[in-house]
């Protein structure tokens, strides 16, 4: 095995290593593409996502620093989880029409949120 096996082996591993940037760097490309595009139906899609991701992630901080082990004390109620799952919406809707201009994709976010809304105070009125 002399110089010029092993300079030809290390060729062949960096351009593969190029490739493979590459193609991870089309995917956040076609992501962010995809992100920045004004329709509705984005808008309607991550107003419905964005909510429910916020709700498990912040109901897994409360359980992770729950005070006791022995008693159902948290220190944020399901209310409050609930209504700021909510407040992510509106954040996401700043965000898009505010500093993105993308109107069709804040309408959609907007949609989904007053839904999300009567949905929270038709249910907090029946508990």
């Amino acid at each position: 095995m002399g110089f010029e096996d092993l300079k030809d082996k290390k060729e062949v591993l960096d351009n593969n290593s190029k490739l493979e940037e590459e193609s991870n760097n089309n995917v956040f490309i076609k992501l962010k593409k995809l992100l920045l595009k004004d329709s509705m139906v984005l808008g309607i899609v991550m107003g419905l996502l964005l909510p429910i991701i916020s709700f498990f992630l912040l109901s897994y901080i409360n359980l992770l620093f729950k005070p006791s082990r022995t008693y159902d004390l948290y220190y944020l109620q399901d209310s409050t989880i609930y209504a700021l799952s909510i407040v992510m919406n509106i954040l996401t809707f700043r965000y898009y029409m505010i500093n993105k201009k993308l109107d069709k994709v804040g309408k959609g976010i907007l949609a989904v949120t007053f839904m999300y809304v009567i949905i929270f105070f038709i249910f907090q009125n029946l508990i």
